[in-house]
């Protein structure tokens, strides 16, 4: 597996990579995420693409002729090329690996908190304004509730989860109790 990790990392870099030169980044993420949803609603087409029984250049066309309004070169080229190396079946964790480096790139940091109750604006704010400061980049905050974490909050930073809740908490405290 740390083969294709390897593999899966290099194919990300490259699409960033040319993302970037081409100006375009938040067009190709878009037309990636386009491509793997109707792959994954038409388990026929991606596995045509997966097949060896079917020459590339026969891939191709039909890519071309199903696809070629919906996706530009840059991910034309990118499933090319991922069928003529026999790795299209990566194309799902290089597509996730292309957002790893799209947000880690970013000058925004998405936020996702959780609390019990509604959050008044400024207490928002002031998450946020501590956010940004840490990271010294914007943040793209969402704020939502859910009453089954009975008090505290919740936040996704990034890849990053801080969970300050009350039921947390106790299931913490139910896990030590059990031990004893």
């Amino acid at each position: 597996m740390s083969k294709n990790k390897g593999i899966i990392k290099k194919y990300a870099q490259l699409l960033y990579q040319v993302s970037v030169k081409e100006d375009n980044i938040n067009q190709i993420s878009a037309h990636l995420h386009s491509l793997r949803s109707m792959l994954k609603s038409v388990p026929e087409l991606n596995q045509l693409f997966i097949t060896r029984r079917v020459q590339v250049q026969d891939k191709m066309i039909i890519l071309k002729n199903i696809l070629g309004d919906i996706i530009s070169d840059v991910e034309m080229d990118l499933m090319v090329l991922l069928m003529e190396n026999g790795h299209m079946m990566l194309l799902g964790e290089v597509i996730k690996h292309f957002d790893y480096l799209l947000d880690k790139n970013s000058e925004v940091i998405k936020v996702q908190i959780t609390s019990s109750v509604k959050l008044l604006d400024d207490e928002v704010h002031q998450i946020s304004t501590i956010i940004e400061n840490k990271f010294q980049k914007k943040v793209d905050v969402n704020a939502e509730t859910d009453a089954s974490i009975i008090g505290g909050i919740k936040l996704r930073v990034g890849n990053t989860l801080i969970d300050g809740s009350v039921y947390n908490h106790l299931q913490k405290m139910r896990d030590i109790l059990i031990q004893v």
